[in-house]
């Protein structure tokens, strides 16, 4: 019988004699391995060398997943069984001492109930002309919980959050704010966003020195806002 409490998808990980050990790993356990560029719904574990910008990453962190080195696999194997996840969670902020790791934050947010996802409380429109670019962040909204609305049926519902690839001043669609793609990240990694080679177009107003150092906090959901408006106005400051 397949163990779904160990259903494994990789990223970044090329070097083939690895990701064959890593495979075999995962059957000889019990686990399943999902393959694919994309991200799959169901998947409870994702494998990572090191912080990347990938689709996978930031669905997985979205949807309070777990984010573990190749190591997690290879010890336990050679433990015989699964071991607990904790001590190979991707940590964020290894370096920053007294810095929480949000990849680990949203994953016990998440667990605990606490939220269901990281946008559980947004409602999206998503104004994004390349297909494929829209179909990666649908994946990514989804696995954090978001409700996804077509340019055409968001006029007949409150949408919060409105995404594009070409942000300007004042901006406004559907009543709701618009965003630079990139804020996905940031609301997800905070300052650490940028260690994972997120880039910004020119045409994007959102600049990661404006953004606040990524805490935890007491509160429902966490959340990092940014206002355009107030962009802006430190941008010209």
């Amino acid at each position: 019988m397949v163990d779904t409490k160990h259903t494994f998808q990789i990223s970044g990980i090329k070097n083939r004699e690895i990701k064959g050990m890593l495979l075999h790993g995962i059957h000889q356990l019990g686990g399943k391995y999902v393959g694919g560029s994309t991200w799959k719904a169901g998947t409870t574990h994702l494998i990572v060398s090191r912080p990347l910008a990938s689709e996978k990453l930031l669905a997985a962190c979205a949807g309070g997943n777990w984010i573990v080195k190749p190591e997690y696999v290879l010890d336990s194997v050679r433990n015989g069984s699964w071991l607990p996840e904790e001590s190979y969670e991707l940590d964020l902020a290894a370096r920053s001492p007294g810095v929480a790791n949000p990849i680990r934050v949203w994953r016990e947010m998440v667990a605990s109930c606490s939220v269901f996802g990281a946008f559980q409380d947004w409602s999206v429109s998503l104004l994004v002309d390349d297909g494929n670019r829209s179909d990666m962040f649908k994946r990514i909204l989804c696995s954090g919980k978001a409700s996804i609305f077509c340019s055409t049926s968001a006029s007949h519902h409150p949408v919060t959050h409105v995404f594009t690839d070409h942000v300007s001043k004042g901006l406004i669609s559907h009543n709701a704010p618009c965003y630079s793609m990139v804020h996905i990240a940031q609301h997800l990694f905070g300052s650490f966003w940028s260690e994972l080679g997120f880039t910004i177009q020119k045409s994007a107003t959102l600049s990661w020195k404006h953004v606040q150092s990524w805490r935890p906090m007491n509160c429902s959901l966490l959340t990092l806002k940014i206002n355009l408006e107030t962009t802006f106005q430190n941008s010209r400051a």
